[in-house]
């Protein structure tokens, strides 16, 4: 399979055509201030090691900067385990050497962890829509459905993002929760488990597993429904 890093992403459409928000936009309401720490952290390490060197200081932010190689490493690590699931390996041409040997950590751990749990695919990179005007309509897209070995309907996510003690964030139990009630929606399928799969980008990194309980699912999608009421509204004094 082939990997575009410059592609625009998923857009979701209703029946009639109109363009939805998706999960991940409507979540972006939800303030991460970690988030901000870690913005302000890189742009004083940025400035300091400029002056150090006696470097001038780039166009862009350092952290926006280092963001964007996370995001991209993160998407061939995703890339590559789709298509592991799809018996279709990523093609390397037109990516970094470099980056994709850095994707080999988080890809073989999921591969380790996938195959001693005996699942197997449904579904990989699920692109669904949920429409119920007048009151919510969204899209997204769910990483893999598969079954364990109980015959389970399982939803797993695959996050890439650094080791933190914070970790599950309450988007990461939205998102889930969100993109289980609408694989529901569009099957005759129930999701009998939510996993969430951090893989990780750091060679040394550790694979950390949560299996998101009923209490949480709940939850979690109780923060997604005001995530999106709250984006809808924003959207709507914008314009």
């Amino acid at each position: 399979m082939k990997l575009d890093l410059a592609a625009d992403h998923t857009i979701y459409r209703s029946s009639e055509g109109k363009r939805l928000p998706s999960v991940t936009t409507c979540l972006k309401v939800l303030a991460k201030h970690s988030l901000l720490k870690w913005y302000a952290t890189e742009e004083r390490k940025g400035v300091l090691a400029c002056l150090k060197e006696g470097f001038p200081l780039p166009e862009g932010p350092f952290a926006e900067r280092k963001r964007d190689h996370a995001a991209n490493l993160g998407t061939i690590v995703h890339a590559r385990i789709e298509g592991f699931l799809k018996a279709d390996p990523l093609d390397l041409d037109g990516l970094d050497p470099e980056m994709h040997a850095q994707s080999e950590a988080g890809y073989m751990r999921f591969v380790d962890w996938w195959i001693s749990n005996g699942f197997s695919v449904v579904e990989s990179e699920k692109v669904m829509v949920h429409e119920d005007f007048p009151h919510m309509a969204f899209g997204g897209t769910a990483d893999i459905i598969a079954l364990d070995r109980e015959g389970r309907y399982t939803l797993i996510d695959i996050k890439t993002s650094n080791k933190s003690r914070y970790w599950p964030y309450p988007e990461v139990y939205a998102q889930v929760a969100a993109y289980a009630m609408m694989y529901e929606y569009e099957t005759t399928a129930n999701i009998d488990r939510i996993v969430v799969v951090r893989v990780g980008k750091d060679e040394k990194d550790d694979l950390q597993v949560v299996e998101v309980d009923a209490h949480k699912r709940d939850w979690g999608y109780r923060l997604f429904r005001s995530a999106y009421y709250c984006h809808m509204a924003l959207k709507e004094l914008q314009d």
